[in-house]
């Protein structure tokens, strides 16, 4: 799958003209360590003897967000997340790739978009989820409901969008991979 993402990529970097790309990038770092240890007074622990039952984890966080727009008419889009996991048991990366989609707009009145994308439909103010296709595997381990709704994977489609006047129609296609 990476290879066809850096295949798309590399034909739009390649079919630049003599104008400037319109780049948007961003990403974000987080680096996390825990140390347990069984309590004096627990269960685990009954006689009051500490015992060294300490466990370190280890867990590096980093987001990468790509933004290409070569023509006017067309942008890539390009949402990335790799954890790295540190135990004593040994190490682990889990790469999610969230979003990765062309946009085309076909005319100021209707746009296509291709590839792995999230779907959100509305504010979930007469409903919940507002994401129809949502699977509960978030891209971490985080228990925080906004992290946990921004970073999970998204789902392969292809959406036809088509505007008139203060109207609209939206067709998604989506299959089970």
């Amino acid at each position: 799958m990476v290879r066809v993402f850096s295949v798309i990529l590399a034909l739009l970097l390649s079919a630049h003209s003599a104008r400037a790309f319109d780049w948007t990038w961003g990403g974000t770092l987080r680096l996390d360590t825990a140390h347990q240890t069984a309590n004096k007074t627990s269960l685990l622990n009954p006689d009051g003897q500490l015992f060294d039952v300490g466990i370190w984890v280890g867990q590096g966080l980093v987001d990468l967000q790509l933004g290409v727009a070569p023509y006017p008419a067309l942008d890539f889009t390009l949402n990335n997340r790799a954890i790295g996991t540190i135990t004593e048991d040994g190490n682990r990366v889990d790469n999610f790739l969230e979003d990765a989609y062309l946009v085309y707009r076909l005319s100021p009145q209707f746009l296509l978009e291709v590839g792995k994308e999230k779907v959100r439909e509305g504010v979930g103010y007469a409903w919940n989820p507002v994401d129809f296709f949502r699977t509960r595997s978030a891209a971490g381990l985080s228990q925080d409901p906004k992290e946990q709704r921004d970073h999970r994977q998204g789902h392969y489609l292809v959406r036809g969008e088509a505007r008139w006047g203060s109207r609209g129609l939206a067709i998604v296609y989506a299959p089970e991979f």
